[in-house]
């Protein structure tokens, strides 16, 4: 056969371009994915086991790293990873270690039995704390203070944006690879929970719940488990903040020794999680046995008695004074510095006028930071010794709580028949700090 008589007969391939176009390719695409998906092997519980228990370890490691004042992050060491788990994996099995997984594995099977989705509670387990134990380290670096429940009013309050502001540069360093491994971790989880067969943690058909005794009973576990994980939590997060309750008896096997008039010691010795949940159901007083209303009714009049024979020989009310009060948190004398001397007096005009005039000296009860709890007593008139060492900030924790408080500027608004023009507050900075719009 020629050449010629063989092409003749061969016939010319015809290509179809109309299967090639970028519709069909995602039809085939999402139909070979709709063939496949059924097929998906379900991961065991034994595997999520495993995964839950690295989570909660590593959980632990980035809280303990947080509290490491020896060990801050130095992007010349390596990545971060390395060095949260060479900070922290000595300290694993300390007292502090165990009391910060308690935590962990309760707010994990929170999330989880909430979420029900296995793989993102643990992606939501996991960004929580390292949030948390960044944020720590920069506040731990600005306030030598740990991350407080009070603090969440920041984010409530509209105050997000401003706390970026307060990094400092030598910090600013670690958000990025902070970001890259909480990033990361989350994509990780995303892919598992699309590759995985089992969707649900519980399985549960709300469909078809009463059809059969297993969608019954995965109903009930549906409901019955959040209620149960949660009130597990609330119950510990109460029971620390009491002297005799079964938790505190519990935490006794690890030496829990609350210190809550430091934080950044409590953290250092119990664990920084279990210090900032003994602060969430905090108790501003401890309780009085002779507090009582005529307790107080006998005190009325023994002050009311003393204040009427002193007022007696005076000519003045201190109502009709208009009272300037100016708290400067930068203000110091500084020849009063012990081992300063200076060649010249460094504030003239002051002292001249402190010689001319009613004046003295104040003794503050705090130094750097802490300045909201000092400006709480001066504007009340209130000693911070008179509250429970678990209140940390008044401001937030205390006043916000109660439908009324008394300040001794209020006597002024008395004065002019309850109007509230005769005493009136500044502050220079956004009013959502510490709350200040409300508590002004």
């Amino acid at each position: 056969m020629s050449d010629q008589e063989y092409q003749a007969e061969t016939p010319t391939p015809v290509i179809d371009a109309h299967k090639c176009t970028p519709k069909t390719v995602f039809r085939d695409i999402c139909a070979a994915v709709r063939q496949w998906w059924p097929t998906r092997p379900k991961y065991s519980y034994g595997a999520y086991m495993v995964v839950f228990m690295l989570t909660c370890v590593w959980s632990d490691y980035m809280a303990l790293w947080s509290m490491d004042s020896d060990n801050r992050y130095d992007p010349g060491h390596g990545p971060l990873v390395a060095q949260i788990f060479n900070s922290a994996h000595a300290r694993l099995s300390t007292n502090q270690g165990w009391m910060n997984l308690i935590i962990i594995v309760m707010v994990y099977i929170v999330l989880l039995t909430l979420i029900n989705r296995f793989w993102a509670a643990t992606a939501a387990t996991f960004t929580l704390f390292a949030v948390y134990a960044v944020a720590t380290v920069i506040k731990c670096v600005l306030r030598d203070e740990i991350i407080l429940p009070s603090d969440l009013n920041f984010l409530t309050g509209g105050g997000e944006g401003d706390l970026m502001s307060f990094i400092p540069a030598d910090l600013s360093s670690m958000i990025a690879p902070s970001v890259v491994m909480i990033v990361t971790f989350v994509l990780i989880c995303v892919a598992l929970q699309f590759l995985d067969g089992r969707s649900m943690f519980i399985h549960c058909s709300w469909r078809h719940a009463l059809d059969s005794k297993r969608n019954i009973f995965g109903l009930i576990c549906r409901i019955v488990a959040p209620i149960l994980s949660i009130a597990l939590l609330a119950s510990y997060a109460t029971g620390l903040g009491q002297q005799d309750s079964a938790v505190r008896r519990f935490l006794d096997y690890f030496e829990y020794t609350p210190q809550q008039f430091n934080t950044t010691s409590d953290a250092n010795r119990n664990g920084v999680l279990t210090s900032f949940l003994s602060l969430v159901d905090v108790k501003a007083m401890e309780p009085d046995p002779n507090y009582s209303e005529s307790a107080m009714q006998a005190l009325n009049s023994k002050y009311a008695q003393s204040a009427q024979r002193i007022n007696t020989e005076r000519r003045a009310t201190l109502t009709d004074s208009t009272v300037i009060n100016v708290l400067s948190e930068s203000y110091a004398d500084p020849t009063r510095v012990p081992g300063v001397s200076f060649s010249e007096d460094p504030m003239p005009n002051l002292r001249s006028i402190m010689q001319s005039t009613t004046s003295g000296l104040a003794l503050s009860p705090g130094y750097g930071g802490g300045t909201a709890n000092i400006e709480f007593q001066q504007v009340t008139g209130l000693s911070m010794t008179n509250f429970a060492p678990s209140l940390a900030t008044p401001y937030q924790q205390l006043i916000p709580n109660r439908p009324t408080f008394f300040s001794f500027n209020q006597m002024w608004n008395a004065a002019c028949d309850g109007s509230t023009d005769c005493s009136v507050a500044f502050h220079p900075y956004y009013q959502n700090m510490y709350l200040r719009g409300a508590n002004y």
